[in-house]
């Protein structure tokens, strides 16, 4: 299974974090009804304790960059949570985000297709005149 960008690889709906030097490349996994270990060229890089939680992740933070790690180390002792939690609310908070990017840019490309644009020079004009006494109204 192939290493995705934030680390980690999926099994059965579960994403098991692997040192992030591995990003990219095919790792086996050896799996039983209580671990997960993760295997490049038979060399175990990753074990996590099995998780039947789908859509759920298990993050080592030693598997981070070591200026992430660092980041969310100090985040944790400063709110008093554990790393893992700091995690989670960082992944819900980016979700929720680019679930509403992909909101908005479906709702951009319906407007254009039913023809409802709105011309640059206006669009500039309004901007510009954001820090003048007197603001132009939004153009529609």
């Amino acid at each position: 299974m192939k290493v995705h960008i934030d680390y980690d690889v999926e099994i059965d709906g579960h994403r098991y974090s692997v040192p992030h030097a591995f990003v990219g490349q095919i790792l086996d996994a050896r799996i039983t009804t209580r671990a997960v270990e993760l295997l490049c060229r038979g060399n175990r890089v990753a074990s996590h304790m099995r998780s039947a939680r789908r859509g759920e992740f298990t993050t080592i933070t030693a598997h981070m960059p070591a200026a992430l790690a660092e980041k969310v180390d100090q985040l944790a002792a400063r709110l008093e949570r554990s790393r893992g939690w700091i995690v989670k609310q960082a992944l819900a908070a980016w979700i929720d985000q680019e679930e509403e990017r992909n909101r908005l840019t479906r709702e951009a490309l319906a407007d254009v297709d039913a023809g409802q644009v709105i011309e640059q020079q206006a669009v500039q004009a309004w901007a510009d005149s954001l820090s003048t006494a007197q603001p132009l109204s939004i153009p529609r």
